[in-house]
């Protein structure tokens, strides 16, 4: 659990392909709350057992027949839902604060501290959509969690490791409060708690909250823009005296979650026919290329199923978001279309995608270096199968080879380099600002086909 939630990993992420498996079903659903009526017979009854143990002083608390009838797997999977219980009763005055107290210390006992990781991230998810009062209630909660009144000290170490796993997501939630509340006296103290926590939360490389706050103002497109505006004139002034601008490739990350890769390769294409318009061409068509061709290591394709599952079927793969590079792909597809209603558009497409396709080309002094790398460094013997690895790789640098039609992913394009500078006939006067852009159509369009053949009506490209 630590590992999924610091490193912000999937239950695919970890191998795990069973949509039955306790482990798949708690990192996706165990931060949820459902309602009563989609329980089962069977949860319903732990759900009251469970509320009247740890705050019905007439119940005698936890009793052995609770315990032994719902076993830990069922109760990680109630936690949410009895948290959301307790946040209802105490926000409308049918749970005292004594009483809230006094249950929430069999839940610090470190047999069921570590379910206390699905509540609050299911309480830190909750301050974001609920109302004032149970808001005010959740804070309330949140701080009988964290700071409560008698705790021993095995269990003080297991709720700090807990504080390391969430610490994170629960100061956002906290803050984004604070700012809706400033008022608000109860904040702060939960903050200090977790303070020591939060460098040790997340390992995911996310963007932290101010700088989604600095991003947010003025809206998320313009912030984009702004940023690829600052780094073209950053590259047409490269005085020693100026500094560089303050880009993160976190940003556009975040541009991909919120905007989708389809809309953001259109704020490239924007910033692109603007750029060229004032002669800025290949300095923009080289920040955009790098922006594509940057790795996203949260949505890269998943290893190709080779086994079978309990029920003896193939799982099916992993589901992922489109990359920009794949979006640009289909773009440059359906240029054709594109070239009738927007030409210039469609020039900037094939011209991006050219460009990308290069710079993601492994060459063939590359392959060689890969393989001597794995023989020298890492003492591999590949003599037995030398034969058809040097066929293999001569295979490849033949697709690579300058000047020859690219096949990229299986999916025949004639986008070849021929006759294209090192530039890709970018330009590289100083009078036109680095941009020759008038190939004709036959040239840039040539040899890509209308893109019937290619399926990606069934893809979403948001």
């Amino acid at each position: 659990m630590a590992f999924a939630y610091r490193y912000g990993l999937s239950a695919s992420d970890m191998g795990i392909t069973s949509p039955d498996s306790f482990v798949a079903r708690l990192l996706g659903q165990g931060h949820q709350s459902r309602p009563f009526d989609e329980l089962s017979d069977q949860e319903k009854g732990h759900l009251n057992g469970w509320i009247h143990g740890l705050f019905d002083s007439e119940a005698g608390g936890l009793g052995d027949e609770l315990m032994s009838s719902c076993p830990p797997q069922d109760f990680y999977l109630l936690v949410s839902t009895l948290f959301q219980n307790i946040v209802l009763a105490f926000s409308t005055g049918h749970l005292a604060e004594e009483s809230l107290r006094g249950g929430i210390e069999y839940l610090v006992d470190t047999f069921l501290l570590p379910s206390l990781v699905v509540a609050i991230t299911y309480l830190a998810n909750s301050l974001w959509v609920e109302r004032s009062d149970c808001q005010k209630a959740i804070v309330r909660v949140l701080n009988s969690v964290l700071a409560p009144t008698s705790i021993s000290n095995e269990a003080q170490a297991m709720l700090t490791s807990v504080m390391n796993i969430v610490a994170k997501p629960l100061e956002h939630s906290l803050r984004a409060y604070q700012r809706s509340d400033p008022k608000s006296q109860e904040v702060e103290p939960l903050l200090k708690s977790i303070k020591d926590s939060i460098p040790l939360s997340r390992r995911t490389g996310a963007a932290d909250h101010t700088e989604l706050d600095a991003w947010s103002l003025g809206g998320f497109s313009n912030s984009i823009r702004q940023t690829l505006q600052q780094l073209v004139q950053w590259s047409i002034h490269p005085t020693m005296d100026r500094m560089p601008p303050a880009y993160t490739h976190r940003q556009m990350l975040v541009a991909l979650k919120l905007l989708g890769a389809k809309r953001l390769l259109q704020l490239l294409y924007e910033d692109i026919r603007q750029q060229t318009d004032t002669g800025s061409g290949s300095i923009i068509y080289d920040v955009a290329t790098a922006i594509i061709c940057a790795p996203d290591i949260v949505n890269t394709p998943s290893n190709p199923v080779n086994f079978l599952d309990s029920s003896g079927n193939m799982p099916a793969p992993a589901q992922r978001k489109l990359t920009l590079r794949e979006v640009l792909k289909s773009d440059a597809e359906d240029c054709k279309r594109l070239q009738k209603t927007d030409m210039n558009l469609a020039e900037i497409v094939v011209r991006l995608y050219r460009k990308v396709e290069s710079q993601m080309a492994v060459s063939q002094a590359q392959a060689i270096q890969a393989d001597t790398m794995l023989q020298n460094d890492l003492g591999l013997s590949l003599d037995t199968g030398t034969g058809s690895l040097d066929d293999a790789m001569a295979a490849a640098a033949a697709n690579v080879a300058q000047g020859d039609g690219m096949s990229v992913d299986n999916v025949s394009l004639d986008l070849g380099l021929g006759g294209v500078g090192g530039d890709l006939g970018l330009g590289g006067s100083s009078n036109n600002g680095g941009g020759s852009l008038d190939l004709g159509a036959d040239d840039i369009f040539g040899g890509l086909g209308a893109g019937d053949d290619f399926q990606w009506d069934n893809m979403d490209l948001s």
